[in-house]
């Protein structure tokens, strides 16, 4: 089958899965979120065995995995059949066995690393930089053993050649394939520009991270305040004092938007919001935006300064056995977190929902160097509690975006059912159009770049300039709680002409 050229990812395994899913279930919108819905239950529950296997206490797991959950970015996409958390679950089995073989050397847990980081891959490339990872591993962990490196080279050879295998089928089935993501593509779009535009994103990368994983970062102040002037952190300090840079270079643009914005979540793509830059949203006001920034910022500066720590004490002199295998785990983890950022930083595109993918590995490098704090009663109190916050917004924020949601497709109902207009006389933003392949993808044009044919019709979230209104269609909203319209317009007399 031939596959939508504006597809950059592989997404096969994820196709393949909601076909079984389909079958069993008969096909709908709904049977596709839920399966990503038990997806997403699924990533928490391996990330919690991993978390364990890694020495948390069950408490401190689970208060990890349920910020996870409350992560409005991960709520908001388990309600959607995006690759995210596809590619979240698949990647963090694929890091339980590879850890457990990093443990035990045996070759079982090995094949099943295999086993998900292709499934993984078949899902989002990027997920072929793990077994490199773990490879590096396994290259420089002393004493260096043949046998174990000859076993690491498995996986990533497999890797290589799964994704060589697809992009040759996906090239024969799609002779055109303009979007997908590609080495080639990689090494083409590197510019003197990649520079600034990595240095950008790592400041956007830090302060979205520093907000989502703030309930935890706030179990670390108490090592950050004891480590902050001792001599073996000079390192880690400096290079936090560094991370600022970027950070304040990202200020004006946080939060960073696609799926988690100023005040909600979930990719609301119509042209008045998404192409004509129209504030049609509720949103925070200068102040409260202000305090949000300066929460990301406070967030960021805990996460990097323990990344620069964990990563640092992992290349100071060799230990014992014990410690030898310790470091070898915690550097595959770090190598991860840098591999993977490299391929959203450097690359084309980045969105905030990229980030997910970072969390486990990051909180995995993080809570080593301050093991204690996290058992301190009133600090776990305290996150426990912004935790359900932080659940409680996601509720929220999710609710609102399918209740926008329900209102646009009933909006959509009214025109080509009630109507009978033509979906190529209709811009309903990107799901519509593309769902109804009603034109081209064009950049740069007067009309919306998705699949727009004609725009005589419009679906949007308040007035835009040429239209007038047809109906509204209300929904309620929790955040802030109101109620809200979506808007069908026509296209004026005085325009058309």
């Amino acid at each position: 089958p031939a596959f939508v050229h504006w597809g950059a990812m592989t997404l096969f395994s994820q196709v393949a899965l909601a076909t079984l899913f389909c079958k069993l279930t008969g096909f709908s919108f709904l049977a596709l979120r839920l399966l990503t819905s038990l997806i997403g239950l699924a990533g928490i529950l391996v990330s919690y065995r991993l978390l364990t296997e890694l020495n948390f206490n069950r408490k401190s797991a689970l208060l990890l995995c349920l910020l996870i959950v409350a992560n409005p970015i991960y709520f908001s996409l388990s309600n959607t059949f995006m690759t995210d958390i596809y590619f979240f679950s698949f990647s963090v089995s694929a890091l339980l066995f590879f850890n457990r073989n990093l443990n035990s050397a045996k070759l079982a847990p090995l094949i099943y690393a295999t086993i998900f980081t292709v499934i993984a891959i078949l899902v989002r490339q990027n997920g072929i930089v793990i077994p490199f990872a773990f490879l590096i591993v396994r290259l420089f962990r002393q004493p260096v053993k043949m046998s174990l490196v000859i076993h690491a080279c498995i996986p990533p050879s497999v890797a290589c050649l799964t994704l060589l295998a697809f992009n040759y089928w996906f090239a024969a089935a799609n002779p055109n394939p303009s979007s997908y993501f590609s080495i080639t593509t990689v090494i083409s779009g590197i510019r003197l520009k990649t520079v600034s535009q990595t240095f950008y994103r790592i400041g956007t990368a830090g302060l979205t991270l520093g907000l989502l994983l703030f309930p935890f970062l706030i179990l670390l102040i108490p090592s950050f305040v004891r480590g902050f002037l001792k001599k073996e952190n000079t390192v880690a300090l400096f290079l936090t004092i560094l991370s600022i840079i970027p950070m304040l270079r990202a200020w004006t643009d946080t939060p960073h938007g696609n799926i988690f914005y100023n005040l909600g979540a979930g990719a609301k793509l119509l042209k008045d919001t998404a192409i004509l830059g129209l504030n049609n949203y509720p949103a925070l006001d200068d102040t409260q935006l202000t305090i949000l920034r300066i929460f990301c910022l406070a967030g960021g500066i805990l996460l990097f300064y323990h990344f620069f720590s964990a990563a640092v004490s992992l290349f100071k002199r060799k230990g014992n056995a014990v410690q030898v295998q310790f470091k070898s785990q915690y550097l595959f983890f770090l190598l991860v977190v840098v591999l993977l950022s490299a391929t959203f930083t450097i690359t084309q595109f980045f969105f905030d929902r990229y980030l997910i993918q970072l969390i486990i590995p990051l909180v995995v490098i993080a809570m080593p160097v301050s093991m204690k704090s996290i058992f301190a009663p009133a600090n776990f109190s305290v996150s426990l509690i912004m935790t359900f916050l932080f659940l409680a917004f996601s509720t929220g924020f999710t609710h609102d975006y399918l209740a926008w949601n329900r209102a646009r497709w009933r909006g959509l109902y009214y025109l080509t059912f009630n109507l009978k207009k033509s979906p190529k006389e209709i811009d309903g933003g990107f799901e519509f159009n593309a769902w109804h392949q009603t034109g081209k993808i064009e950049y740069g044009k007067e009309k919306s770049w998705w699949f727009v044919d004609q725009d005589n019709y419009l679906l949007t979230s308040g007035p835009v300039p040429g239209y007038r209104t047809l109906r509204s269609f209300v929904y309620q909203q929790y955040i802030p709680f109101d109620k809200r319209q979506v808007f069908v317009l026509y296209m004026s007399p005085e325009t058309k002409n």
